[in-house]
């Protein structure tokens, strides 16, 4: 059975497309957590006294930037069943590398003031944000919605899937 998992997103400092991210919807999703020191660890970074939250996508070991991306890579071998990575972020709060993995997932972006051009050309778009949010799944299909009947805005619309295409 597919069931899916819907994540509302809102970070105030995030790059241009995450802003306008109405929606994003991962398939079967499966999520580790990696404390801060785990995640320096994996990196061959030992015995590490100060880490922190660099960004949404990096910590700092100690001055030696780590991508949460690399980080889940890494930790993805270990895994008895190796999934496709999604997505990997910083939970600053939690002091954590986040690992998403997933069959799929699908992305909806507003199209309006300084994102319309994100919706002129959404295949690429799209296949820019996969190294975000869709790391090892493929572009299955990118659109891009007309105005809704309330006259809201357009939406790009990216799905990634391991099963189709």
């Amino acid at each position: 059975m597919i069931w899916a998992f819907v994540v509302f997103i809102y970070f105030s400092s995030v790059t241009t497309a995450e802003v306008g991210l109405v929606q994003y919807q991962a398939i079967k999703p499966r999520q580790f957590f990696y404390s801060f020191q785990e995640s320096c660890k994996s990196q061959r970074l030992r015995d590490v006294p100060l880490i922190t939250a660099h960004s949404l996508f990096q910590i700092d070991c100690m001055g030696k930037l780590v991508d949460a991306q690399t980080v889940c890579l890494k930790k993805g071998e270990e895994l008895e069943e190796r999934p496709k990575l999604l997505r990997a972020f910083v939970r600053t709060d939690k002091k954590d590398v986040v690992c998403e993995y997933g069959e799929g997932a699908q992305l909806n972006l507003i199209c309006e003031a300084g994102y319309l051009d994100l919706c002129k050309d959404p295949k690429k778009s799209c296949l820019a944000l996969k190294a975000k949010y869709s790391a090892e799944v493929p572009l299955w299909k990118s659109t891009v919605s007309e105005k809704n009947a309330k006259g809201g805005a357009s939406e790009l619309n990216c799905y990634f899937s391991v099963n189709e295409g």
